[in-house]
């Protein structure tokens, strides 16, 4: 009787396990369809964030009175003008009157310009409302300006948004109390500020240069790798995907639909969305947002950058390395981070992949630079010099990588032109030449 329990306990367990086994063997969890992406580690090259306001700064502030002219290209002092514009309260965009000829734009200009604020490159007027306090939203969303001009000695109540590329002026209105309290604190005080001269570069083309001598500093800076990886595991969707291949002088990396070409000698590295079709009837929106946004999403802001260009039309945006409140060139690029968007994507992305790291303090030299009306003049008399080809001069660094030492930088003082569209370097020899060896 026993040996039969036995018998019996020992075939129901074993049908039990068999039972089991087959369930586990056949089991499959009802779980949701999760996209791969989902897993992925959201990798970011650094933790700086940016917005419209912090990367979209004047190049130069300008004081009128009467024939004698004052203004500033000093990062410290023009920021400290224009965060106080920050707080004006604006409304009413409207504009002036339909596009002026060249003689009609330039004398409003002369007539209302008390101070003039200039910028590097076009600024949607959206960009005001991340500027400014404006109080609603206008209606002109495809209209520019890179010039805006105050009239602080009569009272009017107008700051004025100035196109000098198609000669369209908006007027914003402001409490008068902002106005007279930027007369009292800096347009009474414009001859502290440096001296600056009206340049006549053709019949119908003039500039306003510095008018004196300024000091600057030759600097070199020890540069800290971003490892390629890093932006590779940033920027590709899915980087468990990207392959690499290896070069003499760089690497490059594909998933198929974009790939990142990577420069080893001057540490520069491009990444091109080839899934991007150009279509020309449709443009990106809000392009210079969508830029930022870009940068933000994967820490691309290594270094402190400034916008410098804005083409709506090319869908291109490019962002200049500041240094010391100076721009910063290099003729391989390696001050500029660009952009090209198509239909809302970004289509191709190139930058250094460095940051600068500590200043080689002992080797900071002062070096005088000429002034800007001495630069145009000597410029002028050159026979092959083509003045309507000249934009604008600046002070700037050229960025020198040294030959020897890949971990150090030198910073250059110089002037640069905008010759032709493009930033070139005024090299100061016996013949004195824009462009050339760098």
């Amino acid at each position: 009787m026993y040996e039969r329990i036995k018998s019996i306990l020992l075939t129901v367990l074993i049908g039990l396990s068999i039972t089991l086994t087959w369930m586990l063997w056949t089991y499959r969890p009802a779980y949701d369809y999760l996209e791969t992406t989902k897993y992925i580690l959201e990798q970011t090259v650094s933790n700086r964030k940016a917005d419209i306001a912090t990367i979209v700064k004047p190049e130069r502030i300008l004081f009128h009175k009467g024939d004698r002219h004052y203004g500033s290209s000093t990062f410290g002092e023009v920021y400290s003008i224009f965060q106080d514009m920050k707080k004006w309260k604006m409304e009413q965009f409207d504009q002036v009157l339909d596009t002026l000829d060249y003689e009609g734009f330039q004398d409003f200009i002369a007539d209302n310009a008390d101070v003039e604020i200039d910028f590097p490159t076009t600024i949607p007027i959206d960009a005001a409302h991340s500027m400014f306090q404006v109080a609603a939203r206008n209606d002109n969303a495809s209209f520019s300006f890179d010039k805006i001009i105050l009239d602080v000695t009569s009272n009017r109540r107008g700051v004025y948004f100035i196109s000098t590329y198609n000669n369209t002026i908006f007027r914003a209105e402001v409490e008068r109390v902002y106005l007279d309290a930027f007369r009292d604190r800096y347009y009474q005080n414009a001859t502290n500020y440096q001296s600056y001269e009206l340049f006549k570069l053709t019949d119908s083309r003039s500039i306003y240069v510095l008018n004196e001598e300024i000091e600057m500093q030759r600097q070199q800076y020890y540069i800290e790798t971003i490892e390629p990886e890093v932006f590779k595991d940033a920027l590709f969707p899915d980087p468990t995907y990207v392959k690499r291949d290896i070069f003499t002088f760089g690497e490059k990396y594909t998933d198929g639909t974009s790939l990142m070409d990577v420069n080893h000698y001057d540490q520069l590295l491009l990444f091109v969305n080839t899934s991007s079709t150009n279509n020309a009837n449709k443009r990106t929106t809000q392009l210079l947002e969508k830029s930022i946004s870009f940068l933000n999403d994967h820490g691309g802001w290594t270094d402190y950058y400034l916008l410098s260009e804005l083409d709506i039309y090319q869908e291109k945006v490019q962002f200049r390395l500041t240094i010391g409140g100076y721009p910063v060139f290099n003729q391989n690029g390696l001050a500029e981070i660009q952009q090209i968007w198509l239909d809302n994507e970004i289509f191709q992305y190139q930058r250094p992949y460095f940051n600068f790291g500590i200043p080689l303090n002992r080797d900071v030299i002062p070096v005088s630079m000429p002034s800007g009306l001495s630069v145009l003049e000597k410029l002028k008399s050159k026979k092959d010099f083509n003045m309507t080809m000249l934009e604008d001069i600046t002070l700037g660094y050229e960025l020198i990588k040294d030959p020897l030492l890949q971990k150090v930088v030198q910073l250059e003082p110089r002037w640069y032109a905008k010759y032709a569209g493009k930033w070139q370097p005024i090299v100061f020899n016996e013949v004195m030449n824009v462009g050339g060896d760098q």
